[in-house]
């Protein structure tokens, strides 16, 4: 059995800080045993206030859980002699918890850790499964990726969704983007997962809300008959934020009850149009896959989001009006009748052991992929829908168009739910075929989750 416990099996534990650097070796195999201990050691940083230490697990090559502990640093800093003696911590690993939710996790061909480092930079780790190969930490510059983030959302109003301007701008972003990944990770990682015969599964575990890692676009003679290519279309990827409340991403999930929803129209105490294609998403999803319709309506979503007992398996394709400013972590649906439904709303109260109110969700809105940052943790979108129990977030992180995201949900669909496609490999499929549309806005979806999770949907 996948969740057996077996003599003599080990876990890996990564530890990373901010606040500090930790002396290497980063990382040790520990006894599979509750007992097990190890003693890592910290050099805190001069101009710290708080060390945050962050133990990764990862058990049979999969990540199982992580653990994070703030320590304030003494006031009394002339006392602490940084350069001789370094400060010591110990880190137990959290099977009870963590074994019993994410054994099913299936293997992928690399995890990245991409978390906040130093001041004004992000520190990497890359591990490989198959040779059990832990390469990092390597920290990079990243001064403002609040802007990035910005400018990344008002990507379409420069040149509009189509044409070689368009496509240009986003090109030269992704560059931008790939140049931020430590030369060490691109070669020794990156690269030769990438020359393997068929697209790797790629799981990015992060706590950096803001710079989509999957635009990244380089060109290798390794690779794609040296040809420049996005790493999201070479590669089926997932990302995880490792905030310490959050399990682990799930590899296979049955759906159950599906849910659609649209403005039939916006009325008139509304600055924004009718979206004729979101409508059309409603009845297609209604027609092929028995989904319940829902007008977005404030009386109609409360009716729908007061659902009791809660559906299980629950899948919700959303397709509205969105706004997000990733910078003041404001994010919001527009309903038809004008009323803003927020993130938290959304989401809904939820403790460990409830039935979480979605399975996955699909916010085929505006600019809602983005995630901020509120009190040290995701905001926003995916924050709330993960941090409710959810295995799986969608949401474009600029103005789509209207057209092309029908087209995208029905691909999407059709790969998922149709063919038994994992959710990684249908969003890659999409993405590399996305100059079919003439449009950017198939690069615009960003995806929470297991690169390999495939969904059966049970009528």
């Amino acid at each position: 059995m996948r969740g057996e416990l077996r003599p003599g099996e080990t876990v890996l534990v990564i530890v990373t800080a901010q606040g500090a650097w930790i002396e290497e070796p980063s990382f040790a195999e520990l006894p599979l045993d509750l007992a097990a201990d190890h003693q890592f050691t910290a050099h805190v940083s001069l101009d710290a206030i708080t060390v945050s230490l962050r133990a990764s697990y990862l058990y049979r090559n999969k990540p199982v859980g992580h653990v994070v502990k703030s320590v304030p640093v003494d006031g009394a800093r002339e006392a602490l002699d940084q350069s001789s003696t370094p400060s010591t911590f110990q880190f137990k690993p959290p099977f009870v918890r963590s074994l019993g939710k994410d054994v099913e996790i299936d293997d992928v061909d690399l995890i990245l850790f991409v978390e906040e480092g130093e001041t004004g930079c992000v520190s990497w780790k890359a591990y490989l499964p198959r040779t059990r190969k832990v390469l990092g930490p390597f920290p990079t510059r990243l001064d403002d990726d609040e802007h990035f983030a910005k400018e990344l959302a008002s990507l379409r109003g420069k040149y509009g969704d189509s044409g070689p301007s368009a496509a240009e701008e986003l090109k030269v972003t992704g560059q931008q983007i790939a140049e931020c990944i430590p030369a060490t990770i691109m070669n020794d990682a990156l690269l030769p997962v990438l020359a393997q015969p068929q697209p790797p599964a790629i799981l990015i575990m992060t706590d950096q809300a803001f710079v989509p890692w999957e635009l990244a676009r380089f060109k290798s003679e390794r690779i794609n008959g040296n040809k420049p290519a996005f790493l999201g279309e070479l590669a089926r990827i997932g990302r995880w934020w490792t905030g310490v409340s959050l399990s682990g991403p799930r590899s296979s999930r049955s759906i159950e009850n599906v849910s659609a929803v649209a403005a039939t129209e916006y009325g008139l105490n509304t600055t924004v149009q009718t979206l004729e294609h979101a409508k059309a998403e409603r009845e297609w999803l209604s027609k092929h896959y028995w989904a319940k319709p829902i007008e977005a309506t404030l009386p109609d979503i409360d009716d729908w989001l007061e659902t009791a007992p809660r559906p299980r398996g629950h899948l919700a394709h959303i397709a509205l009006h969105g706004f997000s400013d990733a910078v003041a972590d404001s994010q919001g649906l527009i309903l038809g009748d004008g009323k803003v439904l927020t993130a938290k709303r959304l989401a809904g109260e939820y403790y460990e052991g409830d039935i979480p109110r979605f399975e996955m969700l699909f916010l085929n809105a505006c600019q809602v992929g983005t995630a901020g940052e509120r009190l040290s943790r995701i905001g926003g979108f995916p924050g709330a829908i993960l941090r409710a129990g959810a295995v799986a977030f969608i949401g474009p992180l600029w103005e789509v168009q209207d057209s092309i995201a029908e087209a995208v949900a029905e691909q999407f669909y059709q790969g998922v739910l149709g063919r038994g496609e994992e959710v990684g490999e249908t969003l890659r499929q999409l993405r590399s075929s996305s100059s079919k549309h003439d449009s950017i806005t198939p690069w615009a979806y960003l995806f929470y989750g297991h690169p390999r999770l495939r969904l059966t949907q049970s009528h």
